[in-house]
């Protein structure tokens, strides 16, 4: 599931989704997001967990990654403070 370039609201549904967020993606907000669930960041530069976390803040129950001004992802349902590296993926 990929929201495109522009801001976007996602919401996901039961099973194993998996997210794809590229440069450009825009403002996103994802909710739903649960076990099983993926992100997979087609972002320059973005190629580690390690690199997620420096991106990432938020708190329970929301986290925020902020890449530049015009790119953002806000994900409902993923804790900022309980972040795995099997929830991401990276091309």
């Amino acid at each position: 599931m990929a929201g495109g370039a522009g801001n976007d609201r996602i919401f996901l549904g039961g099973g194993d989704d998996t997210l794809i967020f590229a440069d450009g993606g825009g403002t996103d907000r994802v909710y739903g997001f649960g076990q099983g669930d993926r992100i997979v960041f087609e972002i320059e530069g973005i190629e580690t967990f390690a690199d997620v976390l420096t991106f990432a803040s938020g708190s329970q129950g929301r986290t925020e990654f902020e890449f530049d001004d015009a790119t953002s992802l806000a994900v409902y349902g993923l804790d900022a403070h309980a972040l795995t590296e099997d929830q991401f993926l990276f091309a």
